[in-house]
C-alpha cells in the first residue's frame, strides 16, 4: 500500500509541475479526435470487409479516381536490366506452347526427341529440368487429373461453366499480319495533333468510356515485343476446338518470328480487375475470363478508335487469342500502373496483383506516362506469404535474380504453376497469390487509408501493419490444403456460383471452406 501511495503521489507531483499550454492541448485534442474517427472507421470497415457484398471504390472510370500517382513518379522502373536485348522466343519458353507444340510422341522417348526443332533441343539442353518436367506433364498429371475428375460430380461447376461460356461468348475479333490489318479502317487523311498530351488525356478517357479501368501509357521498348510468338501443333487443333479455343494467331498455327513494325511506338496499357468474389474462391471457382474479356474488348473498342482518327493501331490481349506478340506485364510497368511482384506479375496500388492487361499499339503521338515507385519491392522483402501459401511452390522466396531476358526480378516457376493449376479438377485455374496477396482488398475506408499510409511510409512501419492485418483478419489454408484430397478454396464460393442452392442433386459440401 505504501508503495502504491508513494508511486501515485509521485504521479500526482509529475502532473502539477508539468505546464499545458493551449498549443498543446489543442494538439493533444486533434490526435485524439483523429485517433478516436480512425477506430470508427476502422470498425465500419471491418465488418465491410467481412461482407462479400462490400464494393465500395469499384465504380467505373466516370466515377472514382482510385490512386494519384503522380506524386509517386519516377524515371525508371522498379526492375533492373542487366544484359542485352533478347527477346522471348515464346516457342521455347512458355510451357504451354512447349506442350501443344510437341505432343506425346516428341517428349515420352528419346527417339521423339530426336524430332524436335533445333531451338527446342537448345533449350533442353540448357534447362534439363524443363524436359523432364514438360515430359512429366503426358505421364503423371495428366492421369492423375483423370483419376481425381472421376471423383468429382461435375454438375457442381454447372453455373461456374456457364458463367464462362457467356463471358467468352463475345470475344475481341482476332487479328492479322500487321501490315494489312493495322491499317484495316485507318481513314486516308489523319486528323492532325495539336498537343501529344492532351492527346493522352483523350485517350485514357475513351479507353475508360470503352471498358478499362486503369490506363497507361508508355513507349515500346523492344524488349518486351517477342522474338518468336507462339504456335500449336496441328494435331492440337480438334482437342482445342473441343473445349472452345481457337489457337490461330497472327504468326499461323506454327508460330513466327516477329518483326518490329516502325508504326509500334506507343503502348497503351489497359488493367481491368477480377471479380472479386471469384478470386475469394479459389482455386477450384476462379475464372480470368470475365477480365481477359473486358479488357480485351476495351481495348479492341480503342483500337477501332485510334484507327478512325487516322492512325493504324493493334491490340493484344486475352490468351484465348494468345499473347501472340508482346510481354504485358513489363510494358504496364513502364505505363506506371504499378510495380512488379514476388510472384513476377503486376501489383497496383488499387487491386494488387488482381488484374488482367490489354495493349494497344500505335504510332498515334502522346505523352508516356512515367513509372511508379510505391514501395513494394520492400514490401516484398517483407511479406511473402504468397511464397508460403503458393499450392505449387511456385514463387521464389529469396531475394530477385537475373533472369534469361537479361533482367533482374522476381520470377515464378513457371512449369511448377502450370503444373499445379492444370491439376485442379474442372476448372484447370489458380488464383491464390492474387488472393493472399494484402494489396488485394475490397476499396473500402479502412483499405484505401492503409494503402496511402503504405505508399509513402518508407520506415517499413506501415508495411508491418499491412502484414499484420492480413494474417490476423485474413487467415487463409496451407498450400497443402489447396491440393488433394482436400481441395481448399480460400475463401467461401459466393452464393451465386453455388449450384446446389438453384439446382437438385448437388452436394453442398465443396462450396464451403
Amino acid at each position: 500500500m505504501e508503495n502504491n501511495q508513494l508511486e501515485n503521489g509521485s504521479v500526482v507531483d509529475k502532473i502539477k509541475s508539468v505546464q499545458i499550454s493551449r498549443r498543446s492541448l489543442f494538439k493533444f485534442a486533434g490526435l485524439a479526435g483523429g485517433v478516436a474517427a480512425l477506430g470508427g472507421i476502422a470498425a465500419s470497415s471491418f465488418g465491410d470487409a467481412k461482407s462479400i457484398d462490400t464494393m465500395m471504390g469499384w465504380e467505373s472510370e466516370q466515377g472514382e479516381v482510385y490512386f494519384n500517382r503522380e506524386p509517386f513518379r519516377v524515371d525508371k522502373p522498379g526492375y533492373e536490366i542487366k544484359g542485352p536485348v533478347n527477346r522471348v522466343d515464346q516457342d521455347v519458353d512458355s510451357p504451354t506452347f512447349r506442350r501443344l507444340y510437341y505432343q506425346e510422341d516428341a517428349l515420352l522417348s528419346k527417339k521423339g526427341e530426336e524430332n524436335l526443332m533445333p531451338r527446342l533441343k537448345e533449350y533442353y539442353a540448357k534447362h534439363p529440368d524443363k524436359l523432364e518436367s514438360d515430359r512429366a506433364w503426358f505421364t503423371k498429371l495428366l492421369p492423375n487429373l483423370a483419376e481425381e475428375e472421376k471423383k468429382m460430380n461435375k454438375d457442381m461447376w454447372g453455373i461456374a461453366t456457364a458463367w464462362n461460356k457467356a463471358w467468352t461468348s463475345m470475344l475481341a475479333p482476332l487479328v492479322g499480319d500487321p501490315k494489312e490489318w493495322d491499317f484495316k479502317g485507318v481513314i486516308k487523311e489523319p486528323l492532325k495533333v495539336k498537343d501529344p498530351k492532351e492527346t493522352s488525356k483523350l485517350i485514357k478517357k475513351m479507353a475508360g468510356l470503352f471498358g478499362g479501368t486503369l490506363v497507361g501509357i508508355t513507349k515500346v521498348n523492344p524488349r518486351w515485343i517477342l522474338g518468336w510468338g507462339g504456335g500449336v501443333d496441328p494435331r492440337m487443333l480438334p482437342i482445342l476446338a473441343a473445349v472452345g479455343i481457337d489457337p490461330i494467331t497472327p504468326r499461323g498455327v506454327r508460330g513466327g518470328p516477329i518483326d518490329i513494325p516502325d508504326w509500334w511506338q506507343y503502348a497503351i496499357v489497359i488493367a481491368v480487375p477480377h471479380e472479386p468474389n471469384l478470386i475469394e474462391a479459389t482455386p477450384l471457382f476462379y475464372s480470368p475470363f470475365e477480365a481477359y474479356t473486358r479488357s480485351g474488348l476495351a481495348a479492341a473498342r480503342l483500337t477501332g478508335f485510334i484507327k478512325a482518327l487516322g492512325y493504324p493501331a493493334r491490340y493484344n490481349g486475352n490468351p484465348i487469342i494468345g499473347w501472340d506478340e508482346l510481354l504485358p506485364t513489363p510494358l504496364a510497368i513502364d505505363a506506371g500502373l504499378g510495380e512488379m511482384g514476388r510472384p513476377g506479375i503486376l501489383v497496383t496500388p488499387e487491386f494488387g496483383p488482381s488484374v488482367k492487361l490489354a495493349v494497344v499499339l500505335t504510332n498515334l503521338p502522346m505523352e508516356p506516362d512515367r513509372p511508379i515507385n510505391m514501395g513494394l519491392k520492400d514490401f516484398c522483402d517483407k511479406c511473402g506469404i504468397c511464397a508460403e501459401k503458393c499450392p505449387g511452390g511456385s514463387i521464389p522466396s529469396g531475394q530477385p535474380e537475373l533472369q534469361d531476358d537479361g533482367v533482374v526480378r522476381w520470377m515464378s516457376d513457371r512449369e511448377k504453376c502450370q503444373n499445379y493449376y492444370a491439376s485442379v479438377p474442372i476448372r484447370h485455374m489458380c488464383g491464390v497469390c492474387y488472393s493472399v496477396c494484402p494489396w488485394r482488398r475490397f476499396d473500402n475506408a479502412l483499405h484505401k487509408y492503409s494503402r496511402e499510409l503504405a505508399v509513402r511510409d518508407r520506415t517499413g512501419i506501415a508495411h508491418q501493419i499491412m502484414l499484420w492485418g492480413q494474417k490476423s483478419f485474413y487467415p487463409s489454408p496451407s498450400k497443402d490444403d489447396y491440393n488433394a484430397p482436400t481441395w481448399a478454396t480460400y475463401k467461401d464460393v459466393p452464393w451465386w456460383m453455388r449450384t446446389d442452392m438453384f439446382f437438385d442433386g448437388i452436394p453442398e459440401g465443396i462450396f464451403k471452406k
